[in-house]
């Protein structure tokens, strides 16, 4: 499984602008998934954004507020990053 991830910076994001996103590399992660929910632990919606440790997600809703990224390996999903709150 891949490694916990962090986030580089906590971000400060207007309601309505895409919400750029970073986090540290997970050694031996090929991909990141992005979860995103209305309430904080339950995600409800989800992105795979590739092998990157940035994305600028487009802003889903002023409702959904807790996000998180998870590395992904052969061996599935790791574990979820610190959660971030906007």
């Amino acid at each position: 499984m891949a490694r916990h991830i962090v986030w580089r910076r906590d971000r400060t994001v207007a309601a309505l602008a895409p919400l750029a996103l970073a986090w540290d590399a997970s050694p031996g992660a090929t991909s990141y998934r992005i979860y995103w929910g209305t309430t904080t632990g339950v995600y409800s919606a989800s992105l795979n954004v590739g092998n990157v440790t940035s994305y600028s997600l487009p802003d889903p809703g002023p409702s959904f507020r807790f996000f998180a990224v998870f590395a992904l390996d052969s061996g599935g999903e790791g574990p979820a990053s610190n959660e971030f709150t906007r």
